[in-house]
């Protein structure tokens, strides 16, 4: 019976995955890397090897974060026309690229970040479905031998239009194919649309183990896209808007931001409400805590969180950074600004002479 006991023990060692996933210390700090992979329509190898550099890497890490979350487009990873196949080429360089970030000592969440047509069909046809599953099946097996403790896989950024439970059993099932092809890495999962609070505290967890759930954290809306020129077209009728803002100063301040008459009229009765203090933001993050507690304590990770340079006062934009950087950690929750060099940016400069920017440092705690 010993020698069949041994082989029963070494074959369960040998298929039953390893759950250990990414160390949660590693995702403490993080920053975003938008415009290298995602958000840009054309990745040529040109431009690719040039915009984010070793001399970047380097960078992040001595600012003092500990990862990146590398947004990655569908139509770099992969031939949409072609289910479960993959762009062999910008997959060779890009795995290399991750080794490169891990060997900085910084931690990778590799988020696919599709554009909103791809999107879109996921919902509106079952074929792009099983063709999204067929992706992430060939992809987590191409990224399977990173090491586990150092990178995790995202299932999809800011999924709307897809939501609810037709999300939630999509979602599922991209999470057994990438159990599947890369047992041992830790799983980030959406709760569908815009990946808000309140898209959170109504997704029910799943059973699975070695999964983290996002949020992201883009308000006021109108404040954190004042002036952005896509989005909701409120917010960019609206400059100079500054945080917090006492409630007693909402009709000063709606005065002075905006001559829209919607705008106006959302504006001043946000700020009346008290949405413009950081008690507000802590209220927002404590129905997260809650539903934490309400589900068994999953662990949640603050994906996203920003204000757009544009048009928004220099110094409200830091209390801004500084008061969500604040009421994240105060509940324990790992963070990632968005972002590293766009419209959002904690560097100056451009690329191959970049430098920090020491107040947004000082505001998010790294100096």
């Amino acid at each position: 019976m010993r020698p069949l006991l041994l082989s029963l023990a070494i074959l369960m060692m040998l298929t039953t995955p390893l759950f250990a996933g990414i160390d949660p210390q590693r995702l403490k700090h993080g920053v975003n890397l938008s415009h290298w992979y995602a958000q840009w329509g054309t990745y040529d190898e040109q431009r690719l090897s040039t915009y984010f550099t070793e001399r970047d890497m380097k960078l992040i890490a001595q600012m003092g974060f500990s990862h990146v979350r590398l947004t990655l487009s569908e139509s770099v990873a992969f031939d949409p026309t072609k289910p479960g196949a993959l762009n062999a080429d910008h997959l060779k360089r890009l795995r290399q690229r991750i080794d490169r970030i891990v060997d900085h000592k910084l931690a990778v969440v590799v988020d696919l970040h599709p554009e909103t047509p791809y999107k879109k069909a996921l919902q509106d046809d079952p074929k792009s479905a099983d063709a999204f599953v067929a992706v992430w099946s060939a992809l987590a097996k191409a990224l399977s031998d990173t090491d586990p403790s150092w990178v995790a896989l995202e299932v999809m950024n800011e999924p709307d239009p897809n939501h609810g439970e037709a999300w939630r059993a999509l979602q599922l099932r991209a999470v057994e194919a990438i159990r599947a092809a890369a047992p041992a890495h830790t799983i980030v999962v959406s709760p569908g649309a815009w990946t808000s609070v309140k898209d959170l505290i109504e997704f029910k967890p799943y059973a699975h183990p070695n999964l983290i759930y996002t949020f992201h954290f883009y308000d006021p809306h109108i404040y954190t896209h004042q002036a952005a020129s896509w989005g909701w077209i409120v917010a960019q009728k609206v400059k100079g808007l500054d945080w917090p803002v006492d409630p007693a100063d909402a009709q000063r301040v709606t005065d002075a931001a905006t001559q829209d008459p919607e705008g106006r009229k959302h504006l001043k009765w946000q700020i009346e409400q008290g949405w413009f203090t950081q008690e507000w933001i802590g209220a927002e993050f404590d129905k997260v805590v809650l539903w934490q507690k309400t589900n068994g304590n999953p662990p949640v990770y603050l994906g996203e969180f920003g204000v757009y340079t544009k048009a928004a006062p220099p110094a409200g934009r830091l209390r801004w950074y500084q008061a969500v950087r604040e009421e994240a950690e105060k509940r324990g929750f790992a963070w990632s600004i968005w972002d590293y060099a766009g419209g959002f940016q904690v560097v100056t400069g451009e690329p191959g002479a970049r430098k920090p920017d020491e107040e947004m440092l000082k505001a998010l705690g790294l100096k």
